[in-house]
This record gives structure tokens, sequence and C-alpha cells, in this order.
């Protein structure tokens, strides 16, 4: 972040007089979204205590934090923020002076781990808020350059966003050699997070079914017309018609964002091949494969100035994150309980997206459910990691659908087992209500013929003789016209 205007939520204001009116040491991260001319946070997450910690022993002054639970906590939390939102700072309730020298020290050290723990490009200046009884106090540190900190300030603002929705499906197979096979399963995932970051790089991004330009800002504000006539105003009209959109979830932009803080935005994600230049490929024996299907959602959220280039990087960048958080999360589900190459194929289940509401904000952050938890579950994490109890109505565990598992069969089956050829002939051994009906009049008519040539038999019997080239005759001209 570099030297620009801090805005916060009501939400953070209701916040910091919680904690101003409690005597309680606690401190966090910072939540926010940075859109190059302001840094917009919405909310403040409290670093819970360590689980070896016993009650009575959580830390009591700023000497007391560990810098290594800080960079844990950064790592949590990043896993829930949806794309567009990352940690942005810190912040520290008590009465000490975390801005003397050697408490400085001690907030520098919090803001190194965690600049290690984010693995990203540092921001030019990280905002610490310093929250006292009487008074709340922002400082913006350089850790690259202490003489650029400096002593800030911020503003409460109706913050607006906009949110970009997108659902993929993913059908993402990968072939082993019998070396990489019997190579540890993380190093499988790692695979498949680089192959799935390779296609997202290439894939086209439709925003309201039309492909945008980069340049061009998501939603563009109408213009104010100008009252004033000279050069000024025909510069203004000019800037008007050069970049109106084609969008229509754009064309009510007036109506929308001044009476709501979200604007939400469908995009379609179009995978193009991956297929590899011929003198990339190599020919090998292949050992196992595996392959990832599954419905997968997608959120981010950009402030309402935002171009369709910012918009689609917070996009892919929730796609990413949550990917990797998950088969982490299930690569760790899994420990002391590696998976052989001999063995017969094995169904993964990693964990399934729950999209929680932050409080007094349309923002959403993410949990992930593992097959049997409920949502129960995903109301603790929140409350560990983000410091608030979520309401159940601001809870959607539908995102992502879940299928049942289904029992994996090897290749070299026969195709007379096939589940396609089962369900058939387990459809064939069934009548239908017309096939059913149809058999009951075969019958009654078969009754109904049987009866009618006997009892012509008891009373023709003189004509018998005589009649019967003619019955001759009417089947032969039955059987030529069937």
């Amino acid at each position: 972040m570099s030297n620009k205007r801090i805005l916060v939520s009501g939400h953070i204001s209701s916040q910091i007089e919680a904690w101003q009116e409690s005597d309680i040491f606690s401190y966090g991260l910072v939540l926010g979204h940075f859109g190059g001319k302001e840094l917009m946070v919405v909310h403040l997450a409290r670093t819970p205590p360590e689980e070896s910690e016993a009650e009575g022993k959580e830390p009591k002054s700023l000497s007391e934090i560990d810098p290594g639970w800080v960079g844990e906590h950064v790592k949590q939390v990043r896993a829930m923020l949806p794309g567009g939102m990352d940690v942005q700072g810190l912040f520290f309730v008590t009465e000490e002076d975390i801005f003397q020298n050697k408490n400085e020290a001690k907030v520098t050290e919090c803001l190194k781990k965690l600049k290690t723990y984010m693995k990203m490009e540092e921001p030019v200046l990280w905002p610490v808020f310093h929250i006292r009884r009487k008074s709340t106090q922002v400082k913006v540190i350089s850790l690259a350059d202490p003489h650029k900190s400096k002593i800030s300030s911020f503003d409460e603002s109706d913050l607006q966003w906009l949110c970009l929705k997108a659902n993929l499906i993913l059908d993402q197979p990968s072939a082993f050699t019998e070396e990489k096979t019997n190579c540890p399963f993380k190093e499988k995932l790692d695979a498949a997070v680089k192959k799935m970051e390779f296609a997202l790089e290439k894939a086209i991004m439709l925003i309201g079914g039309q492909f945008r330009p980069s340049s061009d800002q998501l939603c563009q504000p109408p213009v104010a017309t100008s009252t004033k006539s000279g050069k000024k105003s025909g510069k203004k009209e000019q800037y008007k018609d050069d970049t109106t959109t084609t969008d229509a979830s754009c064309d009510e932009y007036d109506g929308t964002m001044r009476t709501k803080s979200l604007k939400e935005f469908d995009v379609d994600i179009l995978f193009g091949e991956s297929g590899s230049n011929l003198d990339d490929c190599i020919v090998s024996d292949i050992n196992s494969r595996m392959h990832i299907t599954g419905k997968m959602c997608a959120r981010a959220f950009v402030h309402r100035y935002a171009t369709v280039e910012q918009a689609i990087n917070a996009l892919k960048m929730d796609i990413m994150r949550t990917f990797r958080a998950r088969l982490e999360m299930h690569c760790d589900s899994l420990v002391g309980d590696e998976i052989q190459g001999d063995e017969l194929p094995i169904l993964h289940e990693p964990p399934r997206r729950v999209n929680i509401k932050l409080p007094h904000t349309p923002i959403t952050v993410s949990d992930f459910l593992f097959p049997g938890e409920t949502q129960e579950e995903s109301v603790k994490a929140v409350e560990e990691m983000l410091g608030f109890t979520p309401n159940f109505e601001h809870l959607d565990d539908e995102l992502e659908i879940v299928a049942s598992p289904q029992h994996i069969r090897m290749e070299d089956e026969s195709r007379a087992e096939s589940p396609v050829l089962e369900k058939r002939a387990l459809t064939n051994q069934y009548c239908s209500p017309l096939h059913f009906i149809l058999s009951i009049l075969v019958a009654l008519a078969a009754i109904g013929g049987s009866y009618y040539f006997t009892m012509s038999e008891e009373t023709q019997e003189d004509e018998v003789v005589i009649d019967e080239p003619a019955a001759f005759d009417e089947t032969a001209a039955f059987d030529d016209e069937f």
C-alpha cells in the first residue's frame, strides 16, 4: 500500500468502540481491499490464543506476542478470504505506546513474519492500528525504509463493492510415471495446482456473457452533466462517450450503486486446450493417474471503480487460493495414511466451500467442510479465526453440490459391467403402463377369438368343408398385408 487514504466501514467503528470499552489486551489482523488509491478496511480479526496456552496465560502485553503465531494466523485467515480481500496490516488494543522504539521493534518483527507468510510483494506501507480507551491512532510502517513510516488517519465511509461470481466444472486429468507414482501425495497435488494456474492464465473470462477489454472500467458510473460551457465540458462529454459499455448489468448503475453497497456480475470461464507443443512432449509408460472432477464456486470483491483487469485478477486469486487451500487441508487429513501405487483406485473427497457473511457488510468469507461436517463446524472456525459469531441465516453451504461417493471400477472390467449397461438392463426388467395395457388387450382378444371360433364350429358343422378354403384365403390375405 502506498501513501493513500484509509477508509473503514461502520462495522470497523463498532469494533473499535467495543475494544475501547474493554480492558483486555488484544491484537490481530487488518482485513481489507487495496484499490490503488484507497485502502478499504472491512474487518479486524482478533488473533486467538495458541492451542498450547492454558487459560490465563494469553499474552498480556506486546512483549509476550509470538510473531510465529501471528504468521500462522495469517495463513489460516487468507485461506478464508475471497478474491480481492487480503491481510493489509495489524492492530493492537493496549494502553502501551506501541510506536516507541522498543515496542515498535516488536511490531516490525510481527510485520516481517506477516510478509513471510503472505509470500507476496510487500506493500510500500503497512497500516498499524493502535486502539486506546480514548483514541485510535494509525501509523503506516515501511519495512524497506523506516524513514517513510508516519502517522496517518482514517475516515468512516459507506463502502460500495462489485462482486464477481463464477462456477467451475473441474475436469483435470493427470498422469504419473512409476517414479512419480511413488512420490508423496502432496507432490501430486502440487502438480495439480500448477496445472490449474497454467489453465487460468490461458482462460477467457466472459463478464455478463460478453468479452470486455481489460482496460475498461467494470461498472462505469454516470458522468455528471456539467452546466458550464467551454473546453472542460467538452472533454468530459467525450470521455463519457468513449467509456460507455454495452454490458446491460452496468446500465442501472445510477439506480443501484447509490442505494445498495453491492453489485454482482456473473462470470463464465472458458478454458482452452492444455496440450503442450510436440517438442515438450515426453513418451513414457504410465503407472498411475489422478483425475480431479467436481464443481467449484468462486467469489471476488473489488471497489466500484475497478477495471476489468483488476476484477479478473481478483477472481483468479480466489480460484487459486481456495483450490490450493482445500487440497492442502485434504492432504493434511491423510497424514499417516499415505496411498501406495499398487492399491485399488480411491475416491478422495476434499472439503467443500461454505460462504459466511461478515457483519454489517456484503463481503463474504469462506470455510471448508469435509463430508459429514455440519454448519456448526463453520461457526466455530469463524469464531476462532475471525473473532465473531455468524448467524446461521448468513451461512450458505449449498454453493457446491456434493455427489454421493460412487464405486470406482477398474478400467479393464468388461463392458457388460459398465454403469450404463447396468442401468439399461435394470430398466428393461420393468414394464411400462402402456405395455401392461397392451398385454391385457391382447389377452382379451385371444379369449374373444377363441370363443367366437368355438361357437361357429357348433352351429355350422355342415359348412366346415365349404368355408375352409375361404378361411385359408383370409389367412393368406392377412399374411400378405402383415
